[in-house]
């Protein structure tokens, strides 16, 4: 794009303020194979938040939480957490999934209902 106002060439990070870092960096190791990088916190100077680098291929997370329950970082967690408690969804019955007999290969997925 020649007339592109905000030219981006790449993506260092992206930041996830989570509510606990450490354990949310051993979900994204063990659930999604990211790699640790680097830490920052008590042990390395930063007194009001901890955060890991987690990485995978080209894809790196920063995954922070606050040590200071009236830090920003810890209004936004609790904020969000709130709302996401308030967030309304259907509820949906277990999928099934059977194979073929005919086709070994195929999948027969039973629909969604609700319950």
């Amino acid at each position: 794009m020649k007339n592109d106002a905000l030219p981006i060439e790449g993506i260092d990070y992206v930041e996830l303020y989570v509510g606990n870092a450490k354990q949310a960096s051993y979900f994204y190791k063990n659930g999604f194979g990211f790699s640790p990088v680097a830490y920052s916190g008590p042990e390395t100077g930063v007194k009001d938040k901890t955060s890991y680098l987690m990485q995978q291929g080209d894809i790196r997370l920063l995954l922070t939480s606050s040590l200071i329950p009236d830090h920003p970082i810890s209004r936004y967690v609790r904020q969000f957490d709130a709302e996401l408690r308030e967030y309304k969804h259907p509820r949906y019955s277990k999928t099934t999934m059977e194979r073929s007999e005919a086709q070994p290969s195929q999948l027969t997925v039973t629909r969604f209902t609700r319950s």
